[in-house]
C-alpha cells in the first residue's frame, strides 16, 4: 500500500516539475503579447510626426567610453557606463553593447532622426530643458541644488539608456524603435525614466533590408513620448 502511495506521489511530483516551467514560460509569452499590443496602440496613435528631420549642424565626439551628439545646445550621450549594472554587470559585454549601438543606431542621431529638441518637447509643453536631475547638498548653512557633471560636461544632456528595434512590428517599408532616455545625469536605469517611440519609413525597403541600409534611406514618420518606466 505504501509503495503504491509513494509511486503516486512521485508521479504527481514529476508532472508538476514538467508543468511548472510550461506555465511560467506560457505566462511570459502572454506578457510579451500584451506588451506588443500596448506598443502597437501607441504607434497607431502617432500616424504623423510633428517633427522634421534635423538638417542643422550636429557636433559628434566619439571616445572609447562614450559618444555624444550635440545639437540645439543639448548633448545626447551614449556610453557603455549607462549599460553597466543596468543591462549587464559585465564590462566586456557592456562595451560590446555600446559598440553595437553605435554601429546599428548611430545614424539615427547623425542623420537627424533623433534630436535633443524632440525629446525635450515631448517631455515639456514649453520645449524648455528643465534640469531637475541634480541633488540637494549642504553648503554652509544652506541647502543648494547640485547637478553633477557627466564626463566633465556640466551642460544639459539627454542620456540614452537603451534602444530596441521592435522587429515583430516591422512592415515592408517601416521600422519601429523603442527608446529609453532621461534628462537626469544621476539616473542609471534603476529609477524612473521615459520611454519613447520612433517610426521610420523607407519606400525602397523590404522586410529583408538591413537596419543600417534602411535608416540611410529613411524618412521620419513618427516620434512620440510613450510612458514612464518605473
Amino acid at each position: 500500500m505504501q509503495k503504491k502511495t509513494m509511486k503516486k506521489l512521485l508521479t504527481i511530483s514529476t508532472l508538476l516539475i514538467l508543468l511548472i516551467p510550461l506555465l511560467v514560460f506560457g505566462q511570459m509569452s502572454k506578457y510579451e503579447r500584451q506588451e506588443n499590443k500596448h506598443t502597437r496602440v501607441l504607434f497607431k496613435n502617432c500616424e504623423q510626426s510633428r517633427y522634421e528631420k534635423y538638417t542643422g549642424i550636429i557636433n559628434v565626439k566619439k571616445t572609447d567610453d562614450y559618444v555624444y551628439y550635440e545639437m540645439d545646445s543639448v548633448r545626447i550621450y551614449l556610453s557603455y557606463h549607462f549599460f553597466l549594472g543596468f543591462l549587464t554587470n559585465n564590462v566586456t559585454i557592456s562595451s560590446k553593447i555600446f559598440s553595437n549601438f553605435q554601429d546599428r543606431y548611430g545614424q539615427l542621431f547623425e542623420k537627424g532622426f533623433l534630436t535633443s529638441k524632440m525629446f525635450i518637447c515631448e517631455l515639456n509643453d514649453n520645449c524648455k530643458y528643465n534640469n531637475n536631475s541634480g541633488w540637494i547638498i549642504q553648503e554652509g548653512d544652506s541647502l543648494v541644488p547640485y547637478s553633477p557633471d557627466i564626463f566633465g560636461y556640466e551642460g544639459p544632456i539627454i542620456k540614452i539608456l537603451n534602444i530596441e528595434h521592435k522587429e515583430d512590428l516591422d512592415t515592408k517599408t517601416t521600422r519601429k524603435f523603442e527608446i529609453w532616455a532621461t534628462a537626469s545625469k544621476t539616473e542609471d536605469g534603476w529609477g524612473s525614466f521615459s520611454v519613447f517611440f520612433l517610426e521610420l519609413k523607407n519606400q525602397n525597403a523590404n522586410k529583408k533590408t538591413e537596419i543600417k541600409e534602411f535608416i540611410n534611406g529613411a524618412t521620419l514618420k513618427c516620434f512620440r513620448y510613450g510612458y514612464i518606466q518605473i
